[in-house]
This record gives C-alpha cells, structure tokens and sequence, in this order.
C-alpha cells in the first residue's frame, strides 16, 4: 500500500534500511513520546512485565506514528489479576498525512490460570476479542486480530486500519502469561499462519 492508501506488493528492504532494535524496559523509557513504547496500563495485583520489543522502523518521516512496513513488536511476560495493557498509534491521512497503510495489529498469548479476555480496541471504541486457539500440558492458547482486508491472488489490498491510538489489553486471574503484541505487515501468509479463522481478512 502506498502512502495515498493503495495496496502494492511489498518489495523486500535492503539490509541497509533495516532498523531493528531490542530495548529493555529501561531502556523504553527513555524514547521519545508518540511511539507507544512499553505498558500504558495496568491495574489490579500484577507482575507482568515488557520483557523485549524489537522495532523495524524504516518510515522516519513519520517518527510518532505507524505507517507502511513499520513493525512493533512486544513481549511480556508475569502474572496477573485483573488488567493490562499496551497501545500504538496507527497513522491517519487527515492528521499526518499518511495512512496506515498495509500494517494490522495482532496478539496472542499463552495462559496458565483463568483468562478474562484478549483484546484490541480501536480508536472509535470497537473490541475484537481473542479467540481460543488451543490447550497443552495446562497452558491454553489465545490469539486476536485486526487487520486490513488482502487479495488472495495478488496479496494485495484496499481500506488501512484507521488512525489513532490502538490498545491491546489482557485480563484475567494468570499465574502465568507469555504474551506478545505487534503491529506489522499482515499480508494473506501472514494472516494465515497468526489470526484465527474467523479474524482473518482475505478476500478470494
């Protein structure tokens, strides 16, 4: 998608445009405002913690919000009674003059203890809700989606995710939680191999 809102077939960066960091949660609180780094909530007893984030940030002519192949990619990990979330801002055409392009937003988590709910609330309010993935061995699996809709054909597509401030938020009564939140490319390979059935957005 380019930056007026039309779909391309993405074309693979040099290594040269490549900007991938791992940071610690020390480390995050010293970025700059607007990137949604780390935790912007939690409530409740809660040991959860941002464990690692690698970013892949080539667009910095937008440095504050998320457009056209930037990645955002957290991990935590802890206990947890009650709620918590992470957040990111998608670009919007009105306001920073580009859209969010090809980028969705996608989460998954792996549970011991009793799960409230996965979600991802977008700017206007709307919830998406994880959807049971599997259990093994006592750990149960979730995983939730919001993503843009692609061709099948040409893995190409219209209509970005709007702009503004995406929360992504778990709850429950965990003794134990992996979790990841990310906001990339969500091409037809990638809807298909990380969003349930029912979230995926590939048209035929």
């Amino acid at each position: 998608m380019d930056k007026s809102g039309r779909l391309v077939t993405r074309i693979a960066f040099g290594a040269a445009l490549a900007l991938v960091l791992t940071l610690t949660p020390i480390a995050l609180a010293n970025k700059g405002k607007g990137l949604g780094f780390g935790p912007n909530g939690t409530t409740s007893t809660s040991t959860l913690a941002l464990t690692s984030e690698n970013i892949y940030w080539p667009n910095s002519w937008e440095p504050n919000c998320m457009t056209e192949d930037d990645v955002v990619v957290r991990s935590f990990s802890g206990s947890l009674s009650g709620s918590y979330s992470t957040s990111f801002r998608l670009c919007s055409l009105g306001t920073d003059g580009w859209t969010a392009g090809g980028e969705g937003i996608q989460s998954e988590v792996a549970v011991n203890g009793t799960l409230g709910d996965l979600t991802i609330t977008a700017p206007d309010g709307t919830a998406t809700h994880g959807v049971y993935m599997s259990t093994s061995r006592g750990v149960s699996y979730y995983k939730v989606c919001v993503v843009p809709p692609y061709y099948a054909s040409t893995d190409t597509g219209t209509s970005p995710l709007a702009g503004g401030t995406w929360n992504v938020t778990l709850s429950g009564s965990i003794s134990s939680a992996s979790w990841k939140a990310q906001v990339t490319m969500t091409d037809v390979n990638f809807q298909r191999a990380n969003c349930p059935t029912s979230e995926q957005n590939i048209i035929q």
